[in-house]
């Protein structure tokens, strides 16, 4: 919809985490200290920045 300019903004929930979360549960698992807050990547997208960006997503 932001790529075909229906919408003109759009803030990214990333959903793939499951990397992320399993280096962090394999950290507590072994007893290592983990961050008491991890930051995900995400991102903000403009309808330009969507045309572009849309080919290289994941999901």
């Amino acid at each position: 919809a932001l790529a075909a300019g229906e919408i003109n903004f759009i803030v990214e929930c990333n959903p793939l985490l499951g990397k992320q979360l399993m280096e962090l549960a394999k950290k507590v698992v072994a007893g290592e200290e983990v961050p008491p807050r991890v930051v995900t990547e995400e991102g903000t997208f403009t309808t330009e920045q969507a045309k572009t960006e849309l080919p290289n997503r994941k999901y």
